[in-house]
């Protein structure tokens, strides 16, 4: 699935180990507007440092978000996961279909093993809840 909008917010980066290695992670949150002038706001997950790095997100760009949902059980309650596996810039903030230009990032595909890297692009370090 795609969506294009804009990057309101960058939540805090969290990272830890688990039996596999380190890892990061951290959720954004991004607003669209429908052609109605409706406004509806979606978090996003992105996993691993590489990722990160790579996509470069920070608060205030226009991008195009590909993502996956997934949903897990807890307690008896179910909650959805909404993992991004590629962020694309935009140069313009159209959202006509067919009207923006799109800058491409380096794939969607991971590269290299995603608990190596350098230090997210995200300016800023406030929680989102």
């Amino acid at each position: 699935m795609e969506l294009e909008g804009k990057i309101i917010k960058c939540g805090e980066v969290r990272s830890g180990t688990s039996e596999r290695g380190n890892w990061m992670t951290q959720e954004f949150v991004l607003e669209t507007e429908h052609r109605n002038g409706w406004k509806t706001r979606m978090v996003f997950e992105v996993f691993g440092q590489d990722r990160l790095q790579r996509f470069g997100i920070q608060e205030g760009q226009f991008v195009n978000v590909s993502f996956e949902i997934d949903a897990r059980e807890y307690n008896g309650r179910w909650y959805n996961s909404v993992r991004a596996f590629d962020v694309r810039q935009r140069t313009t903030n159209a959202t006509a279909p067919g009207t923006e230009t799109v800058n491409q990032s380096q794939g969607s595909a991971p590269a290299g093993d995603p608990f190596e890297g350098g230090n997210n692009n995200c300016p800023f370090g406030e929680s989102m809840s």
